[in-house]
């Protein structure tokens, strides 16, 4: 069956979490034929995407617990959903989805006052806290996972599985069999902190590195992403003077070609990331950010402990002698993160971009 076009609104806050998935969206939909108007906040820019006739960007001030900095944001943001509002006479929209994050606020907002249908995307294993306040205002709520921690059981039938919408690129190599990996070949170790992360793993993953052996460090090759320029200078010079091969960088614009060969991924547990792994099936040590909101990436690493494709640390743990401890077992028993792999790949059940898609341009569509 064809649908005719629809005029979808994406709203997103400005952070990769958020960010990623939402622009996966907009794509898919667009190549699907239907009209994208995407709201966000202006940090959408640090991701590389640019600005054009079909973005609201929104300037929306950090929430905060001070009552004067309380009140002034409510007043704003009850500003900005007077002015989505206008839009939204203007054009019309079929459905409005949020991905989380304040600025969402306006849009959802704007979409009740209108009425608007909405639907709010949950990347995380726990409920995000602007997505909860719309539960009761909501036709569905899709989720990434099957199972929403402190998700209210009223609400439960508003639940559809559809997976974490992922960058097509990403999506390309999904199919790819797992790379070879034998005591002859060497163990490629993928190192993604972001933001968030990049700090640490720059101190952790050349100190557990240094800790194997000479024959072992000649195995490894690595690609590492850093925070920082001198950041850069100084991992790249610790894994020089250990005679390992490694391409560190501030950022990888070639990502599915680092992703693909890559044996072991060390990474955060945002929820962009744990979907790309999932998707992959490549087995992962996962470190959650500790000040996560709600403690989610926690939850959402142990997902994928769960499902065998995991080792996760938590930060308070993660050092040197507990990362070196796992590159020895791989190293030793290469055939390890094959199992993880093939157990990843037996066990989930993962819905691609074009699912959610699919489920908009159909709620938009009925009566």
């Amino acid at each position: 069956m064809k649908h005719k076009r629809i005029h979808i609104v994406i709203a997103a806050g400005g952070t990769g979490g958020h960010i990623i998935p939402a622009i996966a969206l907009k794509d898919n939909l667009i190549n699907l034929g239907h009209k994208v108007t995407f709201i966000t906040d202006k940090r959408f820019e640090n991701y590389g995407f640019k600005e054009d006739d079909n973005f609201i960007k929104l300037d929306i001030p950090k929430f905060s617990k001070n009552p004067f900095k309380l009140i002034h944001f409510a007043f704003k943001v009850l500003a900005l959903s007077l002015r989505v509002s206008n839009t939204f006479n203007k054009i019309k929209p079929g459905i409005i989805i949020g991905f989380g994050g304040y600025p969402t606020l306006p849009a959802l907002i704007a979409g009740w006052l209108n009425k608007i249908k909405m639907a709010i995307h949950e990347q995380n294993t726990v409920l995000g806290r602007s997505n909860k306040l719309f539960l009761p205002f909501v036709k569905v709520v899709a989720t990434t996972f099957p199972d929403i921690i402190n998700f209210p059981n009223k609400y439960r039938n508003k639940l559809f599985l559809t997976g974490m919408p992922i960058r097509a690129e990403i999506e390309a190599i999904a199919s790819l069999p797992y790379p070879v990996i034998n005591e002859n070949t060497k163990l490629n170790i993928l190192v993604i902190g972001g933001s968030q992360g990049a700090k640490v793993f720059a101190d952790v993953v050349p100190e557990a590195i240094s800790m194997l052996d000479k024959n072992q460090r000649a195995r490894l090759r690595i690609n590492q992403q850093c925070h920082s320029a001198d950041e850069i200078s100084s991992v790249e010079e610790r894994y020089k003077s250990m005679g390992v091969n490694a391409e560190v960088s501030l950022f990888f614009k070639d990502m599915p070609h680092k992703i693909a060969p890559a044996h072991l991924v060390i990474s955060r547990a945002g929820a962009s990331s744990v979907s790309e792994m999932l998707l992959c099936n490549k087995p992962c040590v996962l470190i959650p950010y500790p000040h996560a909101k709600d403690n989610h990436q926690l939850y959402n690493a142990k997902h994928l402990e769960n499902i065998g494709l995991a080792w996760v640390i938590e930060q308070s743990y993660f050092s040197a002698e507990s990362l070196s401890n796992i590159f020895r077992q791989i190293l030793m028993n290469p055939e390890i993160l094959h199992t993880k792999s093939d157990t990843a790949r037996n066990k989930q059940t993962f819905s691609s971009t074009s699912s959610l898609a699919n489920m908009l341009v159909v709620e938009a569509t009925q009566d």
